[in-house]
């Protein structure tokens, strides 16, 4: 790509190159390449406005009192290497609140809901002392693209780099993360990640959206082996007491894997 290049890493569980992609594939394997052509294909405006219809450039107005904020680039100010960057999630600065809001949106059926922190507080008797109201709504996608969304999101875990998230008796839509660390001149920090793993279930009829993110892990950096697995334990415990039905076959739980290694020298996304 002119100004720039790109490398994707095989990673657990496709040791291998992934060979040719579909959209459910890019997923699927967290392919950084085929993300890098569609986030080409769609061009810089109109990625943007996804990532503002989303939700990912703005507070969420939850009532955190000093909230952050996301950040990118105007996108006029894109190169094409900057653009296939933030195709799979680089080069651009969000918090696990405003992913969870976007993944949300596409459990909803395409309704962006702002979250809201605190639903009510009750007095010592259970009374109900102060209410706030649910946060506004918008269609930020077609309810159409949002099925198909979660459908990508649910073979991920069923057949991807997320198994390791994966329920036993429950379906599960989600995406794995590992992003580097950038520092403040430019560049990234060797060996520094975000690792993540950010999904709903169960993904017939959600329920619950987790966001799970791991700052500078230490070992593996990958967000199947990282943050997976303690998405799958909240989400387990958490749909249990819930009291909500199975809604899919038992599943055996995945062995223990040793921490993979990158391939070469190659810093990939996962």
């Amino acid at each position: 790509i002119k100004g720039g290049r790109l490398t994707c890493s095989v990673h657990p569980p496709f040791m291998a190159g992934h060979g040719p992609v579909d959209m459910y594939k890019i997923i699927q394997y967290s392919c950084n390449i085929g993300a890098a052509h569609l986030a080409m294909r769609m061009g810089a405006k109109k990625l943007y406005s996804y990532e503002k219809a989303f939700g990912l450039l703005d507070r969420t107005d939850a009532g955190l009192g000093c909230e952050a904020v996301g950040y990118m680039l105007p996108a006029d100010t894109w190169r094409p290497i900057k653009l296939a960057n933030i195709g799979f999630g680089q080069g651009i600065n969000v918090t696990a609140l405003q992913m969870a809001a976007a993944y949300a949106a596409i459990a909803n059926g395409g309704v962006y809901v702002e979250p809201k922190v605190i639903r009510e507080v009750r007095n010592p008797d259970g009374t109900v002392a102060q209410r706030w109201k649910p946060g506004k709504s918008r269609r930020v996608i077609s309810r159409e693209a949002a099925a198909e969304l979660a459908k990508m999101l649910r073979l991920c875990v069923e057949q991807g780099t997320g198994k390791p998230a994966g329920i036993p008796g429950r379906t599960v839509a989600g995406k794995t993360g590992s992003a580097q660390i950038p520092k403040p001149k430019g560049g990234y920090e060797p060996g520094a990640f975000v690792s993540s793993f950010i999904g709903f279930a169960p993904a017939s009829k959600p329920r619950l959206v987790i966001a799970v993110v791991v700052n500078r892990p230490q070992g593996s950096h990958w967000g199947a082996t990282v943050a997976a697995p303690v998405f799958r334990e909240i989400g387990e415990n958490a749909l249990a007491n819930m009291r909500v039905p199975l809604d899919a076959p038992a599943q055996p739980k995945p062995s223990p894997r040793p921490s993979p290694k990158p391939a070469g020298n190659n810093k990939g996304l996962a």
